[in-house]
Protein backbone atom coordinates (compact mmCIF):
# COMPACT_ATOMS: atom_id res chain seq x y z
CA UNK A 1 0.00 0.00 0.00
CA UNK A 2 2.88 2.37 0.75
CA UNK A 3 4.43 1.68 -2.63
CA UNK A 4 1.12 2.55 -4.29
CA UNK A 5 0.72 5.70 -2.24
CA UNK A 6 4.30 6.87 -2.85
CA UNK A 7 4.38 5.75 -6.47
CA UNK A 8 7.73 3.99 -6.12
CA UNK A 9 9.16 0.64 -5.12
CA UNK A 10 10.25 0.42 -1.48
CA UNK A 11 11.05 -3.30 -1.55
CA UNK A 12 12.97 -5.41 -4.01
CA UNK A 13 11.43 -8.85 -4.18
CA UNK A 14 13.84 -11.55 -5.35
CA UNK A 15 12.08 -14.90 -5.18
CA UNK A 16 11.61 -15.63 -1.49
CA UNK A 17 13.94 -12.82 -0.46
CA UNK A 18 13.04 -9.19 0.04
CA UNK A 19 15.25 -6.16 0.61
CA UNK A 20 14.85 -2.40 0.67
CA UNK A 21 15.41 -0.30 -2.41
CA UNK A 22 17.21 3.05 -2.17
CA UNK A 23 13.82 4.70 -1.72
CA UNK A 24 12.93 2.11 0.93
CA UNK A 25 16.10 2.87 2.87
CA UNK A 26 15.33 6.58 2.68
CA UNK A 27 11.78 6.01 3.92
CA UNK A 28 13.06 3.74 6.73
CA UNK A 29 14.87 6.72 8.29
CA UNK A 30 11.60 8.66 8.50
CA UNK A 31 9.58 5.65 9.64
CA UNK A 32 11.98 5.11 12.55
CA UNK A 33 11.71 8.82 13.49
CA UNK A 34 7.90 8.62 13.35
CA UNK A 35 7.83 5.55 15.60
CA UNK A 36 10.27 7.16 18.02
CA UNK A 37 8.16 10.32 18.12
CA UNK A 38 5.03 8.24 18.80
CA UNK A 39 6.78 6.49 21.71
CA UNK A 40 8.03 9.82 23.05
CA UNK A 41 4.61 11.44 22.86
CA UNK A 42 2.95 8.49 24.59
CA UNK A 43 5.58 8.59 27.35
CA UNK A 44 5.00 12.31 27.88
CA UNK A 45 1.26 11.78 28.31
CA UNK A 46 1.08 8.58 30.35
CA UNK A 47 4.66 8.24 31.63
CA UNK A 48 5.54 10.24 34.69
CA UNK A 49 2.71 11.08 37.02
CA UNK A 50 4.86 13.45 39.05
CA UNK A 51 5.76 16.69 37.29
CA UNK A 52 9.47 17.46 37.18
CA UNK A 53 11.40 20.59 36.37
CA UNK A 54 11.43 24.20 37.45
CA UNK A 55 8.32 26.26 38.06
CA UNK A 56 8.58 30.03 37.84
CA UNK A 57 5.78 32.18 39.23
CA UNK A 58 5.66 35.93 38.70
CA UNK A 59 3.10 37.96 40.57
CA UNK A 60 2.51 41.17 42.50
CA UNK A 61 4.15 41.48 45.91
CA UNK A 62 0.84 41.52 47.79
CA UNK A 63 -0.19 38.20 46.25
CA UNK A 64 3.15 36.71 47.28
CA UNK A 65 2.63 37.77 50.86
CA UNK A 66 -1.08 37.14 51.39
CA UNK A 67 -2.45 34.61 48.85
CA UNK A 68 0.38 32.37 47.72
CA UNK A 69 1.54 30.96 51.08
CA UNK A 70 -1.80 29.19 51.61
CA UNK A 71 -1.83 28.00 48.03
CA UNK A 72 1.70 26.64 48.28
CA UNK A 73 0.80 24.65 51.41
CA UNK A 74 -1.56 22.56 49.28
CA UNK A 75 1.33 21.47 47.04
CA UNK A 76 4.02 20.77 49.62
CA UNK A 77 4.73 17.08 49.98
Amino acid sequence: MLENEFGCKLFERLGRNICLTNEGNEFLIYAEKILSFCDESKQSVVGELTPIGALTIATAKTLCVFRLPDLFKEYVC
